[in-house]
């Protein structure tokens, strides 16, 4: 296989085996069923069994639900057999259990392989890793609970500071000495407001206290657009929202959510030209697109954009906190975030989401131009 080749080549056992038997990384290879119960596994090496507990004859025949538990968590597959429907990799990280029950976590690689026979499978690396020390791993949701308890307590001195900031606002009356440190203070405040309800929408979502309904997508494009027209008008740009009659299947807070983070990225990264929030159908799935006519992403940063706290090389750019939320919201929803290049040039921020179908009807959605 050369360096450019993308497409899996058959292997012969002989030469490939040994080399799998050689390793310290678990390995399984499987059958090409991704649908449920899950594909199922046609050879483990000696470290698969010395992590799992599980040898050979133990799993050879099953699938690998056999390493679940109580503690696994759906969402961290989430896209995970999407890329390699798509004959890409795939990546996960998920607490796994070994045949006595003890929980490890778990990093999982999983690729497209053709099978010496010509047939179509996986091939997967599993690589147990460690929580860091200072936050072992059974701390992580008391982290996430203690994030969204501060945030909930925060929120009832920041309405008491925004209440005095209002009474100043009036004694202030039209005074231009206070005009401009008022509209900061209260600037600060609605930011600090949004941030914390940010944060509670995060909690409510690792906590699995999600609730998928019928939402109507073209009412919450223009509530979502609505409230960053001044923002953009503010830049000089052009907010445009293509028109959309689709039910799809969602948290609608949660979606909002998401959506704002992406459009007040567009909008600040943008100089020039306008932003535009729109819809494709990708075939039974719709994908809501957030377009702009900025500078781009560098192609180097594009495959990591949504992973947690990368940010790319445009203007101005931050820490990537609201990307790296939409990405967790996303997954908690089941949504797909991708980001890419923009027809033209600019950037492409996406989710893609079912349609509802809970009436038996399909929705339309038109194409973005």
């Amino acid at each position: 296989m050369t360096p450019e080749s993308t497409a899996p080549s058959p292997l012969p056992a002989a030469l490939v085996q040994p080399l799998w038997e050689a390793l310290d990384e678990a390995v399984l290879v499987t059958d090409a069923m991704l649908d449920p119960p899950g594909p199922t596994i046609l050879y483990v090496n000696p470290a698969f069994s010395r992590l799992t507990g599980y040898d050979a004859g133990d799993a050879v025949g099953r699938t690998p639900v056999i390493l679940k538990g109580p503690g696994t968590d759906p969402r961290a597959f989430a896209g995970f057999n999407e890329a390699l429907r798509a004959g890409r990799p795939a990546r996960a990280t998920v607490l796994n259990y070994r045949r006595g029950g003890e929980p490890y976590l778990c990093e999982i690689i999983a690729a497209p392989l053709t099978h010496p026979d010509g047939s179509r499978g996986y091939i997967a690396v599993e690589r147990e890793v460690q929580a860091s020390p200072a936050v072992p791993l059974a701390d992580l949701r008391f982290r996430e609970w203690l994030l969204a308890a501060s945030a909930h307590d925060l929120q009832q001195p920041l309405n008491a500071l925004t209440l005095l900031a209002g009474v100043l606002d009036m004694r202030a009356g039209g005074d231009p000495r206070f005009r401009e440190p008022l509209d900061g203070m209260q600037a600060a405040l609605a930011s600090a407001r949004d941030l914390c309800a940010t944060f509670l929408d995060l909690g409510r979502a690792s906590a699995g206290r999600v609730e998928a309904v019928a939402v109507d997508l073209g009412h919450l494009l223009l509530r979502v657009a609505e409230r960053h027209r001044v923002a953009a008008a503010a830049r000089g740009l052009d907010l445009v929202v293509v028109p959309v009659r689709s039910a799809v299947l969602s948290d609608p807070r949660l979606l909002e959510r998401i959506l704002d983070n992406l459009l007040s990225n567009a909008i600040r990264f943008t100089p020039a030209g306008r932003v535009l929030l729109g819809c494709r159908r990708r075939g039974g799935r719709l994908r809501i697109d957030v377009l702009d006519t900025g500078p781009g992403i560098d192609p180097a940063t594009l495959p990591h954009l949504v992973t947690d706290y990368q940010h790319g090389t445009r203007p101005e750019s931050g820490q990537g906190l609201g990307l790296a939320i939409s990405r967790r919201l996303c997954d908690a929803l089941g949504h797909r975030l991708e980001a890419g290049h923009a027809p033209g040039g600019g950037a492409r921020f996406s989710v893609t989401l079912d349609f509802w179908t809970g009436d038996g009807q399909g929705a339309t959605a038109p194409a973005a131009p």
